[in-house]
């Protein structure tokens, strides 16, 4: 949920939070359980949340670039520059919203 919610952001995100390991989600769910919240089997414990990644793979890795031989290349298309310019006449309103006039720039 964090990298959907935070994207790239996810692990700042949670560090500013308290919560920099798997075993800190074990903490908060096994508050939860405590407090009734939640409940839980006889097998399940707070071990089980132990070291089952770490916050750099999860939430920092999957932004990284690519290394260079992995990064696919694409062809670039061909784009025209243009050099002139639209002159507006001030009289006219503006196309995208009419309650704008459009002045030419002052030099």
């Amino acid at each position: 949920m964090p990298l959907r919610e935070f994207g790239p952001m996810s692990k700042l995100v949670l560090n500013d939070w308290g919560i920099q390991s798997c075993e800190d989600f074990g903490q908060i769910v096994f508050n939860l359980v405590n407090n009734g919240i939640l409940g839980k089997s006889e097998s399940d414990r707070l071990e089980d949340f132990t070291e089952i990644y770490s916050f750099e793979e999860a939430f920092v890795q999957p932004f990284l670039p690519l290394p260079e031989e992995e990064t696919p290349i694409k062809p670039r298309k061909k784009t025209r520059k243009t050099t002139s310019r639209i002159k507006s006449d001030p009289k006219k309103s503006n196309p995208k919203d009419p309650s704008i006039k459009t002045t030419p720039p002052t030099e």
